[in-house]
């Protein structure tokens, strides 16, 4: 009956660790620690292409287990929260990890502050969400019509060598797996082409001072004055 018990305590050990959940903060605590206990508050400028950008801190990020060990995670989730609605310009703590995000618009990488600057500025071009659902479709439907014709077209020759159907009819699967093959093929490219246009580019670069940052220079979201 031991060893029994000892493979269900075994057994019961690993569903805990695969259905376990560890939550991990950027910062220990609830509250944000003092400026003094580490670098100095950062003043970050947020411009984006898109109104109803806001730019976001990560607090927690959970991980889920699949195996009894405690670093090995399958996958994580991240807890975000707001920082500032652009156009804006905050205090932000530098330990944290961040991110540009809005609503029907693709989150941005996260993405650190760089230390050795008192004032930095963030440019966001932002991609839409819906865009980027409508190129997964279409690019999921253009690679299956795709492989269909494909497969139209290679079956063509073995049905003509076994003499299967009428010689329309072979035609037919010729001329229709050609026709959706095309089709599929230039729904991908042009699914492909519009996921990865919908997605969201950032730049975070220093500023001297208050006085040069309000000087004409070039983003990524055109000039700004």
């Amino acid at each position: 009956m031991r060893p029994c018990i000892f493979i269900q305590a075994c057994l019961a050990a690993t569903v805990a660790s695969f259905i376990s959940t560890h939550a991990f903060a950027d910062e220990p605590g609830a509250p944000a620690p003092a400026a003094s206990d580490g670098p100095p508050a950062v003043t970050v400028t947020l411009r984006a292409s898109d109104a109803g950008t806001r730019l976001e801190r990560r607090t927690q990020t959970q991980t889920y287990g699949g195996l009894p060990f405690k670093d090995a995670s399958l996958f994580g989730v991240a807890t975000w929260e707001p920082a500032c609605a652009a156009p804006c310009g905050t205090k932000l703590d530098p330990r944290f990890a961040y991110r540009v995000a809005g609503e029907g618009f693709v989150p941005s990488d996260a993405f650190a502050l760089p230390l050795g600057s008192p004032r930095l500025g963030v440019d966001a071009k932002m991609g839409s969400s819906v865009e980027r659902m409508g190129g997964i479709a279409l690019t999921g439907a253009g690679a299956a019509g795709l492989l269909l014709g494909s497969a139209a077209l290679v079956a063509t020759p073995i049905l003509d060598s076994h003499e299967v159907g009428s010689q329309s009819f072979r035609t037919g699967v010729f001329a229709g797996g050609a026709i959706v093959a095309g089709a599929g093929a230039i729904a991908l490219v042009s699914g492909l082409m519009l996921w990865f246009h919908s997605d969201t580019t950032y730049r975070v670069e220093a500023q001297a001072s208050s006085v040069s940052a309000s000087r004409p220079h070039m983003t990524v979201t055109g000039l700004v004055f």
